[in-house]
């Protein structure tokens, strides 16, 4: 559904549902829900297995993709899901063994190319039951022209500027989200290494864009946006 954060109301709801689980069904786990850092995709999961839902497919429900499930032998049970800063999307156990969460280790990638890796990011001796940390939402960017935008960080650090970029996480790894002012959609995003070389290259058509750069080598790059009033540039570690 649909969320003002300004005024707290709700709209526009869709209801979906997921294949039949008759563990799930009598109350005991499955009550994950997770979406990608773009938002186009969601994740949900019953007591045993995952699914996939486009929000950008023309038939939300009829989407629905099977993306993996838990192990036979170990039989834990999939609970709370939660998207992380590195937009990589962890998965709790219901029961809190073995000491592991799994991942959803390409959240934006449609199908089983998310790769969801069971019991795979070990916790050393920690146990995570029914549920991972609770995240704030890194992805919500500024709310331009509102009045009741608290989301000051982005201004303090830019106050010098009357437009802005800002790149997160720096560094990165596998993606990194983009954040430009509101009245430079429609310009162009360049990322370009120390030496000038372009490796990236898009037109800017909302106030947060996510880049894939997990095949950019280690290293130093410079991300610009170049729009009729000039040029924004930022400097990017990929690690």
């Amino acid at each position: 559904m649909n969320f003002d954060r300004c005024t707290g109301v709700l709209s526009l709801s869709l209801s979906l549902t997921l294949p039949y689980d008759s563990v799930t069904q009598l109350g005991i786990g499955g009550s994950g829900i997770a979406f990608s850092a773009s938002g186009r995709f969601l994740y949900a999961n019953t007591f045993r297995k995952v699914y996939q839902f486009d929000l950008e497919d023309a038939n939300v429900q009829t989407s629905c993709t099977f993306v993996g499930e838990e192990d036979t032998v170990m039989q834990t049970g999939i609970d709370r899901e939660q998207l992380a800063p590195n937009n990589k999307i962890y998965i709790a156990n219901f029961n809190g063994f073995p000491a592991g969460l799994s991942v959803i280790d390409s959240p934006e990638v449609k199908g089983v190319g998310c790769n969801f890796l069971y019991h795979t990011v070990i916790l050393n001796g920690g146990v995570t039951q029914t549920s991972v940390p609770n995240m704030i939402n890194y992805h919500l960017g500024k709310l331009a022209g509102s009045d009741c935008d608290t989301i000051t960080a982005i201004e303090k650090l830019t106050a010098s500027k009357e437009r802005y970029v800002v790149v997160y996480p720096n560094p990165a790894h596998d993606y990194v989200n983009v954040v430009v002012d509101e009245g430079m959609i429609g310009g162009s995003l360049v990322v370009t290494d120390v030496t000038g070389r372009l490796v990236f290259q898009s037109l800017v058509t909302r106030p947060s864009s996510l880049v894939p750069c997990s095949s950019w080598s280690k290293g130093v790059y410079f991300v610009t946006v170049k729009t009729k009033e000039g040029e924004w540039k930022e400097k990017l570690v990929i690690h």
